[in-house]
């Protein structure tokens, strides 16, 4: 029994990714290397702490608890943006918010950046 308990604990510390913080200011870009720009032509400034937000504050959900939840966390990227260490839950919220309310590509650039894990 004391054999089967250590192998599965290594077995899952091999595939627990740590949590690392990220800075949510900086600036999204696209592929180029370039700040999105506006109908305008002028750079949007977008972050991806902005994107997170606006994502989980727009979110379509059915219940008030959920509308909770995006709230808290929303507040929680807020305050820790410039060292944001998402959860596992957190991220998994995030990625759903994003996929539903924001472009591919900032969707894609943002999880890269919270979730050393997307796309692998």
């Amino acid at each position: 029994m004391k054999k089967l308990c250590f192998i599965v604990a290594a077995v899952a510390t091999f595939y627990v990714v740590p949590a690392m913080a990220v800075d949510l200011t900086q600036h999204l870009t696209n592929f180029d290397g370039q700040e999105f720009v506006g109908s305008d032509g002028k750079a949007l400034g977008l972050t991806a702490e902005l994107a997170i937000e606006n994502a989980l504050l727009n979110a379509q959900t059915s219940s008030p608890d959920e509308k909770t939840k995006n709230f808290m966390l929303a507040l929680k990227v807020n305050k820790e943006a410039k060292n944001f260490t998402p959860t596992p839950a957190d991220s998994e919220r995030i990625k759903a918010a994003l996929g539903s309310t924001q472009t591919t590509v900032v969707y894609g650039t943002v999880m890269a950046l919270i979730d050393p894990t997307f796309g692998k």
